[in-house]
């Protein structure tokens, strides 16, 4: 049984590019820089209003759209795969996590790593931001990543710290709660 509550968000498009951009390390970086902070731990939380309505998606070209779909479309696959073989999300993150930082698995890690194929995850991620950054125009990951988690100011710091990064903010277009940019002239 699923219990919802109003900190649930869902966001209805059937439109893999919007999955695929909202994956991407690229909206984490801006998520963890404008949402809320919630909790004893002080927990980073996602909210619409913050995180999504004003986020500035690429004006990816269509090529560059078809391949962020199907890397999204291929990692929706891979961690529905990994479910359905006993693997809960949390758990193929916090293996993700352990892989990068060339952390040892337990014996229950290991087994859980194999049935969730960790290492294609990653993988998967790694192509879907550098296909994402590439549809922003940008050549390589920025400074973006060491500002926002270095930061420790407080979030209207690291929020101003990420739109001075974006070197097209200007001529945003909201239309139906999406923002699309167009590169600054």
């Amino acid at each position: 049984e699923n219990l919802v509550d109003g900190s649930i968000t869902a966001v209805a498009s059937n439109d893999a590019f919007i999955l695929g951009v909202l994956s991407s390390n690229i909206h984490i970086i801006w998520a963890l820089a404008t949402g809320g902070r919630m909790g004893v731990g002080n927990d980073s939380r996602w909210q619409t209003a913050r995180c999504f309505d004003p986020f500035p998606f690429p004006d990816a070209t269509e090529p560059q759209k078809a391949r962020i779909r199907d890397l999204a479309e291929r990692l929706d696959a891979h961690r529905k795969g990994a479910q359905a073989r006993g693997v809960t999300i949390t758990q193929m993150y916090n293996l993700r996590e352990k892989l990068k930082g060339g952390e040892a698995f337990t014996e229950k890690e290991r087994v859980l790593h194999e049935a969730a194929q960790t290492s294609i995850l990653a993988q998967l991620h790694d192509e879907l931001d550098a296909a994402v950054i590439e549809a922003y125009g940008w050549t390589e990951k920025t400074e973006l990543a060491t500002k926002s988690t270095k930061n420790t100011k407080g979030t209207e710091e690291k929020q101003s710290d990420f739109v001075a990064s974006v070197p097209f903010v200007a001529n945003a277009v909201l239309l139906y709660g999406f923002i699309s940019l167009r590169p600054a002239a």
